[in-house]
């Protein structure tokens, strides 16, 4: 049985932006976006691993979730990752994560990455 990690958080980017950096460290094929501009902009990723639900917040950019079924270590790879390209491109980012039990409740330990504000 594999582990369950949450994580949960907020960046700060446009949506083009967003879309384009997930095409490039994720299966690019995986990527499904919903785009209008009268409607809520959505950006959803599925695999064996990973489910990411991310969704305009407001003109504040993006809230993200992501629910990982994997070790602590590719838990910690995933974000490091994520944050990494996150940070290549200077956008702000906050998330906070743990693992779960099968009822969604914390065990453990949280976390919490953020970029590096001025």
């Amino acid at each position: 049985m594999k582990n369950r990690y949450l994580f949960g958080g907020h960046i700060e980017i446009e949506y083009n932006s967003l879309i384009s950096i997930m095409k490039r460290f994720l299966s690019p094929s995986k990527v499904r976006d919903r785009y209008a501009s009268d409607i809520e902009q959505v950006i959803h990723y599925n695999d064996e691993m990973l489910d990411i639900y991310v969704s305009e917040y407001f003109d504040k950019g993006f809230l993200c979730d992501v629910e990982l079924r994997g070790s602590l270590e590719e838990a910690q790879n995933f974000i490091n990752t994520f944050t990494n390209k996150l940070g290549e491109k200077n956008i702000p980012y906050q998330f906070e994560w743990n693992e779960v039990d099968e009822n969604d409740k914390q065990i453990g330990e949280e976390f919490e990455i953020k970029s590096i504000s001025d």
